[in-house]
């Protein structure tokens, strides 16, 4: 007799800016830059340093993995703020997540590999948490710059696009 089990869905990773949460509610091993996170196999996990994350989700012997996220605990500049980005990579289409403790106003901006600007949205108000989809498609494949700055302070994340 041979037993046949499907594959699982593939998970999809979210985020409230402090924890990471799998869409599957079992089967869950979390991983950081491509190495299992001891002890991390539950639904959600909360990251202790900046770096990026997946999920891989085995089910009856069964495997599937999320796409990347990159994720930061705390921005040096930006002290009070949580920022990640994801999927990375993306096909032009990512969510940034930003949370602050307290009342702050945040300019986005992204740039591609040449410096030129070819997105910016600003006076983005956030207390609480604040996740924006941003659609950039059909942008070509490549590396972009994510600028999140609020006032003088300033943080780049970098992303890739690959379709």
């Amino acid at each position: 007799n041979i037993t046949v089990s499907p594959t699982p869905d593939i998970p999809v990773i979210s985020t409230d800016g402090i924890t990471l949460t799998s869409s599957s509610a079992t089967g869950n091993q979390w991983y950081l830059a491509g190495a299992p996170i001891t002890g991390a196999t539950a639904q959600s996990y909360t990251p202790g340093i900046d770096g990026d994350y997946y999920v891989v989700v085995t089910i009856n012997g069964c495997s599937a993995q999320s796409e990347t996220i990159s994720f930061f605990v705390g921005i040096e500049d930006l002290k009070s703020s949580v920022f990640s980005v994801y999927p990375i990579p993306n096909d032009g289409r990512f969510t940034v997540s930003i949370v602050s403790k307290s009342n702050e106003t945040f300019n986005i901006s992204i740039f591609n590999t040449l410096g030129m600007k070819i997105f910016e949205e600003g006076d983005i108000v956030v207390s609480g948490t604040l996740n924006k989809v941003i659609d950039l498609k059909p942008i070509a494949q490549g590396v972009y710059s994510i600028v999140l700055q609020s006032g003088q302070n300033r943080i780049e994340k970098k992303i890739l696009v690959n379709k």
